[in-house]
């Protein structure tokens, strides 16, 4: 069964209305995350354990905010955990996924005790849309760093 276009269109417009001010809304999840060099083997997996559980298996979008309430970067994922775990790496590490540094360079530089902000959005449509969107409106340093 098909949906109707003027369906999509109302959920997209619910969508980004319910998500155009990201972490004011009641409807985002919020936990932290010390983005530093784990001493051990046993503390990265306990943060990675700790940020799996905090999104589980949820697919959607992310807000990294710094302590000075700065927004970072706003991404999405399917799933979230896996993004979210491989940031936390980036800021200390390069990553398979990012063979020209870019992201490790970004993290590595943004380390401290991080704000997430992130809401369940399950289709992929909408997840890219709104993360366009909200990276339009609210230009996280990454944005303007990648320019550079």
């Amino acid at each position: 069964m098909s949906r109707k276009v003027e369906d999509y269109l109302e959920e997209s417009k619910r969508s980004i209305l319910d998500l155009l001010l990201p972490v004011q809304v009641p409807t985002w999840n919020m936990f932290e995350v010390e983005h530093q060099r784990p001493e051990t083997s046993e503390e990265r997996k306990c943060m990675k354990d700790y940020i799996y559980n905090q999104t589980g298996n949820k697919n959607g979008l992310y807000v990294y905010k710094d302590q000075d309430e700065q927004i970072l970067y706003i991404g999405k994922g399917k799933p979230i955990k896996v993004r979210l775990y491989s940031h936390y790496c980036e800021s200390f590490e390069l990553v398979k996924g990012d063979p020209k540094g870019r992201w490790f360079d970004f993290f590595s530089n943004h380390r401290g005790n991080l704000k997430v902000y992130w809401i369940e959005l399950e289709d992929e449509n909408n997840r890219r849309f709104v993360e366009a969107t909200l990276s339009s409106v609210l230009i996280p340093k990454f944005e303007t760093w990648k320019l550079n």
